[in-house]
């Protein structure tokens, strides 16, 4: 970054003289000096070396400018973990830059203010809850699209709250107005976004889901919070007039986006409308208009309370949409519904989790206890594949993940907000211009806090209001702390400086090869060349060991290229000893690959289910894999009790196991040596094993389609024909506009000699789909049956339509049309199905 040259010189800080200004505090020794810290109420380094402090602030700036609008295209996770990056290199950069200014003048320059407790409450409630965590990495540097509570985002907030409270000095006015402009060009890009109009290409960028700040309900509780900074009222009105007479760039900027930006930020919260958005729309709106009121009483003795005239509007405005449930069909049918565990859920899952780890389970580390605690209500229902990463708000998160001791965190925060917040409203803000918008939007989001989770920019968002909140403050007078006059504040220095930037070089290196791995697994998961997919996979995962996700899709790949491998077989030039080898090399590096992740993080479900995976793909192909793929579904299970898709899969592990042996037994029935009786017996064993699992997954979800359907296969096999019927029919019921389901019920309904409910679902899966025509085909076969040829020859006819060149139905046509019946002595269930 570019900086301004200065000619200035900096001066030998070694020697600082001691003004009549200095405060000596308790402990001076009778010589005059003292042990204890001097400081001076003016400013040093500000007079002496701004250089480094003008830097910082730019740095500041520009990210605060930034952030709400970065996004990188290159990265697998393309908002928040650019938004993370950007966070890491502004902080440590700002704080070796500061550190730097210590060391090379000798003093420390502060402003001091109570918010530096709750502020350092929150870091270190993330620090402690990486230790006790279930997985470190995730709760060190998140994971996904899951970054804003991880520590690493903490920690650089909490050094820019540091680095903006002490190194801006108009009372944040610049800070504001940059906040503003963000905030409205990131509103303008979104509501371009929901009407289609898109800047960027790319079937993620054009789309109306995306926006730069993330999800659309929390773009919309941005806007929400950000109306108090777009609206003209109360004081602020009044600032506005008294600085027109000294228009400079930056405000013209700010005070033309503002007017965009309020229509933007109050289309977007109309056109969601959803009551969490609406309740802080409105708690932001009061607290606005209160704080305005406290600040300024002339606003009221002058009758000027047709400044508030704008908030009350929107707030009519807002309890009326809700009243009428406004709904902008058309334009909202168009975007994707967000869900998320109800308050409820969210609630027992804290509770559960909060009893079994009083520690938490780890920033960014939800969805471990999401999986452990969820209720089988969830389970039983269209969510039963969803894995939340996100609870309904970001208080439920902290709980879960940061345990008591975030808890505990977020109730200081709210004290020491409180007992600020009190003093100011003593004080009436200090009349100050800006004030009363940044504490209403402060106030909106400790209130978002229990509505809603938090993502990077709205956790900026928090730190960057206390950051103005100080800076607002009269008392926030900075203070001076001379490391020179003391050899124990000299020793403290250097360490802070050395620690610092090892923690800077630390964080730097790792979020370098964190960015490197990101970048190789999007150029993976977009390569259609299976083996390039692959060697990605393997960069992403040696820059990045630490990330499960490219373990599991890189077992995946390799499972995927050896069944590739076993359909061509050997190839031209290719001998069979090194087409064999070939083949071990992938079993054995896909499950190697698959145990690297359960081992590197062992609590996440995901990764046991992918191991099982595996094995479940490999069970023809080594022995003993069957029982390793049931082993790693249990396992997966102590970790997700309520997930009926892992009893589906044990369950499948079971009816393939048995559907083998029987293949095996039946080519084997001229062979010797084999213990037919043995076989039988473990065939049978397995199929009752594959029903008790299906019907486990079918307990937690009623309507599980797959698992119906493959109960119905297992009983067909055992032969109880009805019991499969029974399961059919559920599925049907479940799924009455599916041809494929009633075209299999027919066959079952004709097996066990039911013709006349066969011929009836035949019937009514070619009315939901004519064009189909294994349907047709039987109930063709059926009036053949009947002797009503004439009937049988039109099915044919309709399905020749759709495969004109079927030779077995040119066949049936001439034999049909010839009057030759065949069925009988022929019957229907002789005639195979049509391949389509």
């Amino acid at each position: 970054m570019k900086v301004d040259s200065y000619e200035e010189d900096f001066g030998n800080f070694s020697e600082i003289s001691q003004s009549d200004s200095t405060v000596v505090e308790e402990g001076e020794n009778r010589d005059g000096s003292s042990d204890a810290v001097q400081y001076q109420e003016e400013p040093i380094l500000a007079n002496v070396t701004p250089l480094f402090r003008t830097t910082i602030r730019r740095l500041v700036y520009s990210a605060v400018f930034i952030l709400p609008l970065w996004f990188l295209p290159w990265t697998a996770d393309i908002l928040e973990f650019n938004k993370q990056t950007l966070l890491i290199a502004v902080a440590g950069i700002g704080l070796v830059l500061y550190l730097v200014d210590i060391i090379r003048g000798g003093i420390v320059s502060y402003k001091p203010t109570l918010f530096y407790f709750p502020v350092a409450g929150i870091m270190a409630a993330s620090a402690i809850s990486v230790i006790f965590s279930v997985n470190k990495f995730t709760s060190l540097f998140g994971v996904g699209e899951s970054r804003s509570a991880a520590f690493v985002t903490v920690a650089s907030l909490a050094v820019l709250f540091f680095l903006a409270v002490n190194v801006i000095e108009d009372r944040g006015n610049k800070l504001k107005k940059i906040v503003t402009a963000s905030l409205a060009l990131a509103f303008i890009f979104g509501v371009l976004q929901v009407f289609g109009i898109f800047l960027f290409k790319g079937t993620v960028f054009a789309s109306r889901a995306f926006n730069s700040v993330g999800s659309l309900n929390s773009l919309g509780i941005l806007a929400a919070l950000s109306l108090v900074f777009f609206i003209p009222s109360g004081i602020a009105k009044k600032h506005d007039d008294e600085n027109l007479a000294e228009p400079n760039l930056i405000s013209m900027l700010a005070g033309g986006l503002r007017y965009i930006g309020i229509v933007s930020a109050l289309l977007l919260v109309i056109l969601i409308n959803w009551w969490p958005v609406w309740v802080i729309t409105f708690i932001s709106l009061l607290t606005l208009v209160y704080f305005d009121s406290v600040g300024d009483a002339r606003l009221v003795k002058n009758r000027k309370m047709k400044l508030f005239a704008m908030p009350m509007v929107v707030i009519v405005l807002g309890v009326f949409l809700m009243l009428i449930n406004f709904n902008w069909t058309s334009l909202k049918s168009k975007l994707p519904v967000e869900v998320a565990p109800s308050h409820k859920t969210s609630w027992k899952i804290d509770l559960n989790s909060l009893r079994t780890k009083p520690s938490g389970y780890g920033a960014e580390n939800f969805a471990i206890a999401y999986d452990k605690f969820k209720p089988t209500s969830i389970a039983n229902s269209v969510f039963y594949r969803f894995r939340f990463s996100d609870s309904a708000s970001e208080l439920y998160n902290s709980a879960a993940e940061g345990g008591f001791l975030a808890i505990l965190s977020f109730i200081a925060l709210l004290w020491f907000y409180w007992k600020e917040m009190t003093a100011r409203i003593k004080d009436s803000f200090n009349s100050g211009a800006e004030t009363s918008a940044i504490w209403a939007a402060s106030f909106g989001l400790l209130v978002a806090y229990f509505l809603y989770p938090f993502n990077v920019v709205t956790m900026a968002f928090l730190f960057l209001l206390l950051a103005l909140i100080v800076l607002t403050s009269d008392s926030s007078q900075e203070r001076t702390i001379s490391l020179e006059s003391d050899a124990k504040l000299s020793f403290a220095g250097s360490l802070a400086f050395i620690m610092g930037l090892v923690l800077v070089l630390v964080a730097g290196y790792f979020t370098t090869k964190n960015y490197a791995a990101n970048i190789s697994l999007a150029r993976a998961l977009e390569n259609s060349n299976l083996s390039k997919s692959i060697e990605y996979f393997v960069k992403s995962a040696n820059g990045n060991p630490n990330d499960t996700r490219a373990y599991r899709l890189l077992s995946q790949a390799v499972v995927a290229q050896l069944a590739e491998d076993l359909k061509k077989g050997p190839q031209k030039g290719e001998s069979r000893e090194t087409y064999d080898s070939k083949i071990q090399n992938q079993i054995a590096s896909a499950v190697s690959i698959a145990l690297r992740a359960t081992d590197t993080n062992s609590a996440d479900s995901q990764n046991w289910i992918n191991r099982g995976l595996i094995y479940e793909n490999i069970m023809t192909l080594v022995s003993g894999a069957n029982q390793a793929a049931v082993n790693m579904y249990n396992e997966s299970l102590t970790r997700n009790p309520a997930d009926p898709n892992t009893y589906l899969r044990i369950g499948n592990v079971y009816l393939s196991a048995s559907d083998n042996l029987q293949r095996a037994l039946n080519n084997s029935q001229n062979r010797g040596g084999v213990d037919f009786a043995a076989v039988r017996k473990q065939i049978s064993d397995d199929l009752v094993r594959a029903e008790e699992n299906y019907k486990k997954a079918i307990s937690f979800y009623n309507n599980f389609g797959q698992a119906l359907f493959n109960l119905a296969v297992v009983y067909d096999r055992q032969d109880k024909l009805p019991d499969a019927i029974k399961q059919f029919e559920k599925l049907r019921a479940a799924n009455p506009k599916d041809p494929s389901v009633a075209f299999q019920l027919g066959l079952l309904y004709y097996r066990n000699n039911q013709k006349n409910n066969a011929f009836t679902v035949w019937q009514q899966a070619v009315i939901l789909f004519p064009n189909y025509s294994n349907a047709r085909w039987y109930l063709s076969l059926v009036f053949e049956e009947r002797g009503d040829l004439d009937n049988a020859l039109k099915q044919v006819e309709e399905i020749e339509k759709f495969n004109p060149d079927n030779e077995l139905i040119r066949q049936r046509l001439t034999q049909l049309r010839s009057g030759k019946r065949t069925i009988p002595p022929d019957r229907v269930l002789d005639k195979k199905p049509l391949d389509q």
